[in-house]
């Protein structure tokens, strides 16, 4: 049942679970190592694409892919899994198929770039802390970028740059008096 009514046959989606472990064990990998929830993500990011594209609209609809951490590193500023993550866009009529950025972005960048595309005039004093990522799209490095980002989360602090990054933990003593 779905929201056009009975339909005759599953509609095309999400990998079913029971399926997607026999074909990972006939390809010889340990399910529980990891590799189904990497599967399954695969694959549903391909249930997505191909969804956008049967329905035409794919060449020309923007689809970002990030995660907000890793797999193993969750809550923590640490490069790996940490604060450097996968993030993937796909639009064929605004993208140059098969580039790859080294460029330091942060999920603060999104709006602006959605605001940025979509030609929003953003009132003056609508401060944004990220900046439009647009100038990636076409492969080449832009002109001027930011050369550091700032994270914090909880009581830790760290700021990194393409070579560096220094990470502060804050210490709070309390003191009960009687």
């Amino acid at each position: 049942v779905s929201g056009a009514g009975n339909l005759d046959s599953p509609a095309q989606g999400m990998t079913d679970r029971q399926e997607l472990l026999r074909r990972l064990e006939a390809e010889g990998y340990d399910p529980m190592k990891g590799h189904a929830g990497y599967t399954w993500g695969d694959d549903s990011v391909g249930a997505i694409l191909r969804k956008l594209d049967d329905l035409g609209i794919g060449d020309n609809t923007l689809f970002v892919f990030i995660s907000d951490h890793g797999s193993d590193m969750k809550a923590s500023l640490f490069n790996v899994d940490g604060t450097n993550v996968v993030c993937i866009m796909r639009w064929p009529n605004g993208i140059v198929a098969g580039i790859e950025s080294q460029e330091l972005v942060q999920n603060i960048d999104l709006v602006p770039t959605f605001f940025d595309l979509a030609g929003a005039r953003v009132p003056v004093e609508y401060e944004m802390d990220g900046r439009s990522i647009r100038t990636l799209f076409g492969g080449s490095k832009p002109g001027e970028w930011r050369d550091h980002l700032y994270f914090e989360m909880g009581a830790a602090r760290a700021v990194c740059t393409q070579d560096w990054k220094y990470i502060a933990v804050l210490v709070y003593i309390f003191y009960h008096c009687a």
